[in-house]
């Protein structure tokens, strides 16, 4: 994959996970991260994201929700070799971490791509954070 494949697989899915789930006031951003702790490749497109909790409605329950509608639009909750912290929903290579934590008033989403992208970025500046609310918010 190529740098722009890698961060269109994941800003595609954070595009598709703010329309059906219909979140509100989504703001993230992301880089090209390495799959392994040297920083070598291969690489893959992240994005840390999150978005406001409707009044009334406890971070946990609407995490639940955010779970519930991605699936009945296609994703999976089905991840054999992969455990992490909050519901995990997986889709086309793409998996969605939703975290929730007691106290706060938005819920945290982190998407990881596939690990495809064989470009050495080790050093340079794709993989440092870039502000995406522009594009998280745009339907294309």
């Amino acid at each position: 994959m190529t740098d722009e494949e890698s961060m269109a697989q994941v800003l595609s899915a954070g595009r598709q996970l703010r329309k059906v789930a219909g979140l509100q006031d989504v703001t993230g951003g992301g880089y090209l991260g390495s799959c392994n702790d040297d920083g070598a490749p291969p690489n893959r497109g992240y994005i840390e994201m999150s978005a406001q909790l409707p009044p009334g409605v406890s971070g946990h329950d609407y995490a639940e929700q955010v779970k519930a509608a991605m699936l009945a639009a296609g994703w999976s909750d089905k991840l054999p070799t992969q455990h992490m912290y909050g519901g995990t929903i997986n889709r086309n290579g793409v998996a969605i971490n939703i975290e929730y934590y007691q106290g706060e008033s938005r819920l945290a989403f982190k998407l990881y791509g596939e690990c495809r992208n064989m470009t050495n970025h080790h050093g340079d500046s794709k993989n440092v954070g870039t502000h995406l609310d522009k594009e998280l918010n745009s339907d294309g």
